[in-house]
């Protein structure tokens, strides 16, 4: 009873250095360990601050500790699979969760996390398998979520809508769920069905940055430029580095002829990503139609950086010869066949 309790007291002191420095508190209990040697739980808690502050290689070497103590405790096994998820080793994660499985084999967590598991490397029948018991044992919205994303990809779009309509019926205000059927009526065609869903889903979360992106979408494949750009100000309003929604303003503002603003979202969208290579070539187009043609070639100049694309190569064969600069047209002419024999 004394250890508990003096266990107790140092998890309590632990939580109030967490919120000042992580750090001090895994040395912290790293300077008790002898005294806890054989307990669990003070190793788990151990490996868990690790894990949080992604020292993996001492996160497992904490849960091998409690592994030993308890080898059959499932909570163990499955902190240990997600440190090797983590260290990018899939078979040991396996081997850990296949052994948890075994020792309780209606976990719906356990069995979840290994369908996730090989959902990740390719495994879907396998992953299937899983959720489908798992949703037996505890019906969640994220494992039918999960099961319809493997249907899809199976190119099973009957199970992948039952799955959904299904998840709907159950969970009919859960975001993902609602995102999934408007994607699905999007890729049918359906924009209006879609428009509907993605609406629902920002009724819920007005925030959600996948939902307005998928609505934004939606409104230009029903030719409403006016609110798609609406939706995507919104999105980097939220997030202001959403270089993606910059790229669709920035061709949204050049299909209306207002070129100003199609300029300066290019030009974020490649301050923020500066190898996105089709904002690139959008934006040293515009400056090559308005005779900025400096400006144009320092825009692919710096975008060679990252891509050796033939476009590339091409657009500014195509200036030089434009300005008269025949010299220089011919060493990206060269570049260009070089660039072809490489291939």
């Amino acid at each position: 009873m004394k250890k508990n309790r003096d266990l107790s007291e140092l998890f309590s002191i632990i939580d109030n250095q967490l919120i000042n420095s992580p750090l001090k508190a895994i040395e912290l209990l790293e300077d008790n360990s002898e005294h806890f040697e054989d307990d669990i739980l003070f190793f788990l808690r151990l490996g868990e601050l690790y894990f949080e502050q992604k020292k993996y290689d001492s996160a497992l070497l904490s849960f091998s500790r409690a592994l030993e103590l308890e080898p059959e405790n499932v909570e163990v096994l499955s902190h240990i699979s997600d440190v090797y998820i983590k260290k990018n080793d899939y078979t040991q994660a396996e081997v850990a969760l296949l052994k948890a499985i075994e020792y309780e084999p209606k976990n719906a967590l356990l069995l979840s996390k290994l369908a996730n598991l090989y959902f990740d490397i390719g495994k879907y029948y396998e992953s299937q398998q899983l959720l489908i018991q798992a949703i037996e044992e505890e019906p969640k919205a994220e494992y039918y979520s999960l099961l319809a994303t493997i249907y899809k990809k199976m190119d099973n779009d009957i199970a992948c809508w039952n799955t959904l309509v299904k998840a709907e019926q159950l969970f009919p205000e859960n975001i993902n769920i609602l995102n999934q059927i408007g994607a699905y009526y999007f890729d049918l065609d359906n924009f209006s069905k879609a428009l509907s869903y993605f609406q629902s889903a920002l009724a819920l979360d007005p925030e959600n940055q996948y939902s307005l992106f998928q609505l934004a979408k939606t409104f230009e494949k029903m030719n409403d430029p006016y609110n798609a750009i609406d939706i995507y100000s919104k999105i980097v309003e939220i997030n202001p580095d959403h270089a993606l929604a910059y790229y669709y303003l920035g061709k949204l503002y050049s299909s209306l002829g207002d070129f100003v603003q199609s300029l300066t979202c290019y030009s974020k969208c490649l301050e923020l990503d500066p190898s996105f290579f089709d904002a690139a070539l959008d934006l040293a187009s515009i400056h090559w139609v308005s005779k900025n043609y400096n400006k144009a070639i320092s825009v692919l100049e710096e975008t060679l950086k990252f891509s050796k694309e033939d476009e590339i190569y091409k657009m500014m064969i195509n200036i030089y010869e434009e300005i008269g600069e025949e010299t220089k047209a011919k060493y990206y002419r060269k570049l260009l066949e070089k660039n072809n024999n490489e291939d």
